[in-house]
């Protein structure tokens, strides 16, 4: 694997020799507390469980495929846990100036001398800072001209500290030099309506779902929908290729309303526990986990499967006690004159998904780990994550903020938004510790 990170919902070339936080100058210093690479995984390929060595992660070769066997990733003291220090850096908040206050933020990194982009779709711009936090240039404003915005969705890092922003609305990517300013947009990409990432040969991995006839929709009317999403390459000077790959889409429940057999209304909506794909373009690789079960698959870019990490989490039924914590979850999100009305009306006879989904969110940090979140059920704790090495044997749990969304991750830090109990927005940067207990 390569340094790139991405998704959700946030691809480059290689990383810089000196990395954020290990140099000098204007770097933040970041406090180094963690073993080398190769000491934790040796160190956590084997665990202790009473007087018995329980293997965690086995990677085997089958038929030039590699797979990554793990056990499962619960939170015994068997785990190796890393843990945060305290935030070194903080933009945002409540009283934050005009320059500092974010909103909607959809990507965060870091520049090799430290600086920090920032991505908005809130105030639809681009805003960098220094190592330590202090506002430096905006990029774009609202609008559809050269260097505006109308919705920014994803920021990507490219070679030099040059930055790529794609923007949904306009149907286009802003390249960003390495000082900021902007440089030119690359134009709509067709078929293409989005895209998860670059590649690191400057191409970039798109997606589009597969459209279903109103026909279609009328027969799936409140039933649980999966359709197919179709992956494909899209190059600057060459347009969208053919199909690289085609996995299952996400989960959807449509409600069509007709009269007199012609339909008046379609409503999409994401229901409870429903799958939802990832796909990271992942250096010359695809990253992509469909939910179907636990594991993430590694393709390459003519859709020839690489890889396969199995995070060994076994499948868990959606109960009562799920589908009621879900709801008073909804509730607490919504307005008092609504939470009224909906608590009032009940939870109702909803389609949901069958099993709760064995993760939520795929990273890949700046050495090529994966960092791969537990599924947000509202039974359980929220923001823990295991780590798995290049190869996709586990190294580690964390404990993330709960209302923590992680963009950039480095070897002993890590960058991205957080609500406060304001439920107001912040960039925080945070050191990653490993205790070497």
């Amino acid at each position: 694997m390569t340094d790139r990170l991405s998704r959700g919902p946030t691809g480059s070339a290689s990383p810089s020799p000196s990395q954020p936080g290990q140099q000098g100058g204007r770097g933040l210093p970041v406090r180094r507390a963690m073993p080398s690479l190769l000491a934790l995984v040796v160190a956590t390929a084997c665990s202790t469980d009473g007087d018995a060595a329980a293997r965690r992660s086995t990677v085997r070769d089958s038929a030039g495929i590699a797979i990554a066997e793990n056990v499962s990733p619960d939170d015994s003291a068997a785990n190796q846990w890393w843990r945060l220090g305290d935030a070194q850096l903080d933009i945002g908040g409540a009283d934050a100036a005009e320059a500092y206050a974010v909103f909607r933020v959809v990507g965060a990194m870091r520049t090799a001398d430290g600086r920090i982009v920032v991505a908005s779709a809130g105030s639809s711009d681009v805003r960098y800072y220094d190592a330590h936090g202090a506002w430096l240039k905006t990029t774009g404003r609202q609008g559809g001209g050269p260097g505006e915005f109308q919705n920014p969705y994803l920021l990507e890092r490219g070679g030099a500290d040059t930055v790529y922003v794609a923007d949904g609305a306009n149907r286009r990517i802003a390249i960003l030099a390495p000082d900021g300013s902007f440089v030119r947009d690359i134009p709509e990409m067709g078929a293409a309506p989005r895209v998860y990432g670059r590649f690191a040969d400057g191409t970039w991995l798109g997606g589009a779902d597969m459209r279903l006839g109103p026909a279609d929709m009328a027969s799936m009317s409140n039933t649980l929908t999966r359709g197919d999403l179709a992956l494909v390459r899209y190059d600057e000077r060459l347009g969208v290729g053919d199909t690289i790959l085609t996995l299952p889409g996400a989960e959807r429940v449509i409600n069509v309303s007709a009269t007199n057999g012609t339909i008046t209304r379609i409503e999409i909506f994401r229901p409870a526990f429903a799958k939802t794909p990832i796909e990271l373009a992942c250096g010359h690789e695809i990253c992509a986990g469909t939910q179907e079960n636990a594991e993430i698959r590694v393709y390459g870019q003519d859709g020839a499967l690489h890889r396969i990490v199995r995070t060994g989490r076994a499948p868990e039924p959606v109960t009562e006690a799920h589908l009621g914590a879900e709801f008073e979850q909804r509730l607490a999100a919504m307005p008092e004159p609504a939470r009224d009305q909906a608590r009032a009306a009940g939870r109702g006879d909803r389609p949901h998904g069958e099993f709760v989904p064995p993760y939520e969110i795929l990273l890949i940090d700046r050495i090529g780990r994966f960092w791969l979140s537990d599924y947000n059920d509202p039974l359980d704790p929220p923001g823990r994550w295991t780590v798995y090495d290049r190869n996709g044997a586990v190294l580690a749990r964390i404990q993330l903020p709960a209302r923590f969304r992680p963009y950039d991750i480095g070897e002993d830090w890590i960058l991205g938004r957080e609500f406060d109990d304001l439920d107001v927005e912040h960039v925080k940067l945070y050191p990653i510790i490993a205790d070497a207990e």
